[in-house]
């Protein structure tokens, strides 16, 4: 009776040690996954607020370059911000009335089956050909463009005259009457004499 209750006590303080060592094992590996997920998390953490920095404002998006200089140009999908900017760089000097006749050509493009059915399709069309000068509007391929004030009064009427077409584009007044060609009032490019003279609107000279 002695010997197995002496037993008894050995077994009993065997499972306590066995019981002592896994609760210290689980407590170590608990601890050990612990700081392995806060270290993971961070990573994500520090992965995630790194690439938003690389994402583009709506400032840089309309035009860039993917990989440098002999890659081809990536076509923006807002149309809304490549009308400003293509009104911006082809008449902010201009009045509204100006502004509006060369977004209406732009329009009166993607109407058209010879060009893109897209606003920036229009306004980037060529400048995809990093070999030959090609663009349809000389800003998409300028390298040294001025950078857009976004504080200016001609930078908001850009914007303005832009929504105004965008959001009016099947029922607005088209004053170029159907024009899909323009140029400055003092150059004669060679494609002029190809098409029709419709109208003079500021310092522009509309074709169709």
């Amino acid at each position: 009776m002695g010997s197995y209750s002496i037993l008894n006590r050995l077994s009993f303080s065997v499972l306590m040690l066995i019981w002592v060592a896994a609760t210290v094992i689980i407590t170590l590996n608990f601890e050990l996954i612990n700081h392995t997920f806060q270290a993971v998390s961070k990573s994500v953490i520090d992965t995630i607020e790194f690439t938003e920095t690389l994402v583009p404002n709506t400032e840089t998006f309309a035009r860039f370059l993917t990989a440098g200089k002999n890659e081809p140009m990536v076509i923006p999908k807002n149309d809304l911000q490549c009308m400003s900017e293509n009104i911006y760089y082809e008449a902010a000097t201009q009045s509204y009335v100006g502004k509006i006749a060369v977004g209406q050509v732009v329009l009166n493009r993607t109407k058209d089956p010879r060009y893109p059915a897209s606003v920036c399709g229009v306004i980037y069309e060529g400048s995809q050909n990093i070999h030959t000068s090609t663009c349809q509007f000389s800003w998409t391929c300028s390298q040294d463009k001025r950078a857009i004030d976004k504080s200016s009064q001609y930078w908001a009427d850009s914007v303005s005259a832009a929504k105004e077409l965008m959001l009016k584009k099947d029922t607005v007044l088209d004053i170029t009457q159907g024009a899909t060609h323009y140029h400055a009032d003092y150059t004669s490019p060679l494609w002029a004499k190809k098409l029709q003279y419709v109208t003079q609107i500021e310092r522009h000279r509309f074709y169709r």
